[in-house]
């Protein structure tokens, strides 16, 4: 977005708490830091608040951030500073390992999970 890419980790913290950070780093050729831009918190315990994926709207004013059972909206944000992004919890009604998010258009994601041994190996559609 903008010319740079945006990094949101995965927690893995003992003690997890929903917590992630966003970092920016320029889109070009070169050794770059990565800039903190966001400190925020998802809601609720590892299935529901680890992110796996995320993905951006045409408008790029949504980004969609992926968990085992969730998806989340962040709408608000600016380019430099994503701590006012408000945020929307979406239940998936599922739970399985969800790895891979993108908009297939404004009002429609594509989901996929992996395999395991009784269930995912997926591709889903989810409306927005």
């Amino acid at each position: 977005m903008n010319g740079n890419f945006y990094l949101f980790t995965k927690n893995r913290s003992k003690g997890f708490d929903g917590t992630f950070l966003v970092f920016q780093v320029p889109n070009k050729e070169g050794d770059f830091e990565a800039k903190l831009i966001g400190t925020l918190k998802l809601q609720g315990g590892y299935n529901d608040a680890a992110i796996t994926s995320e993905t951006i709207n045409s408008t790029k004013d949504k980004i969609v951030l992926l968990t085992h059972k969730n998806v989340h909206v962040l709408t608000g944000f600016t380019v430099d500073n994503f701590n006012s992004a408000k945020i929307q919890k979406i239940p998936l009604n599922h739970n399985s390992q969800k790895e891979a998010i993108v908009f297939l258009d404004d009002k429609t994601l594509m989901i996929a999970d992996e395999k395991g041994k009784d269930e995912g190996g997926n591709v889903y559609t989810f409306p927005l």
